[in-house]
């Protein structure tokens, strides 16, 4: 049986985990704080779950928010910095690895999340 991304991430409680440590860092950083209106929402929440459906678990955030259309409409008008950007990215980063995603799934990630923030930086200067 081949493991999916969902599965080598630590399953459901991985994904929790990973979604929280990045945003204990984002929330730490004052390039980034700027960006969220309420940070008494439940931030690390929603990413879990869009981590979820993104890495093959089941599709929790197209069920419960509306999937990649909402996210993309969640980030418009944002006007993201490259500093911003690099900053989220960083901390991505660093959470996958302080939580220990597999090389091989981070070899794959990585690529998608550079190439992501960089669509979502200039997505969110265009509106």
């Amino acid at each position: 049986m081949t493991q999916t991304a969902y599965d080598l991430a630590g399953g459901e409680e991985g994904i929790k985990r990973l979604a929280q440590a990045f945003y204990d860092k984002v929330f730490a950083d004052p390039q980034l704080l700027p960006l969220f209106k309420d940070p008494d929402e439940d931030h690390a929440g929603r990413l879990a779950l869009w981590l979820t459906e993104l890495f093959g678990g089941p599709p929790l955030h197209s069920q419960r928010r509306g999937g990649f259309a909402q996210v993309v409409q969640a980030h418009e008008g944002g006007k993201f910095t490259q500093l911003q950007r690099d900053h989220w990215l960083e901390h991505m980063l660093s959470a996958c690895k302080e939580q220990g995603l597999p090389e091989d799934l981070m070899v794959s990630f990585e690529r998608y999340l550079d190439q992501s923030s960089r669509a979502a930086m200039l997505h969110s200067n265009m509106t």
